[in-house]
């Protein structure tokens, strides 16, 4: 046992040898050699068109029939009647989550869009939606 130990050490302390050497030598070597100038070409990020007007307009809509009580875009937040949310199906929620998600990123002038949804009587959480996580109902 204590044979087989003292061998893998031997090992382990060779093999940290020659990674430290090979590491020296490829620094020295690569100082040495003057290295050509590369370019990398990024592609322009492209830029979303945000129309405003479209989301302002989902956001009257939505308070207009009822369904959307207040919304606050400073703490991405939206109180909502229950009693007509829950008769929706999970693709319409969804929708609307987005567009009141992407409303409050545009009132806040973060392009973070997310919200949280809450029942209007209890405050509870009822659903959220986000870019990076997606959209959950609770």
């Amino acid at each position: 046992m204590k044979k087989t130990f003292k061998s893998i050490i031997w090992i382990v302390g060779i093999f940290i040898i020659f990674a430290v050497v090979a590491n020296i030598s490829y620094y020295t070597s690569s100082k040495s050699k003057p290295r050509k100038a590369t370019t990398v070409t990024v592609p322009a990020k492209k830029e979303k068109e945000i129309n405003v007007q479209k989301y302002e307009n989902d956001i009257k809509i939505l308070k207009d029939n009822g369904l959307l009580i207040t919304i606050n875009p400073q703490m991405n937040e939206a109180f909502i009647e229950p009693a007509i949310w829950n008769r929706l199906d999970y693709q319409t929620k969804q929708n609307i989550g987005r567009s009141i998600a992407f409303y409050c990123g545009i009132k806040k002038g973060t392009n973070l869009n997310w919200v949280d949804i809450k029942d209007r009587y209890s405050g509870k959480k009822v659903a959220k939606h986000s870019e990076a996580w997606g959209f959950k109902t609770y």
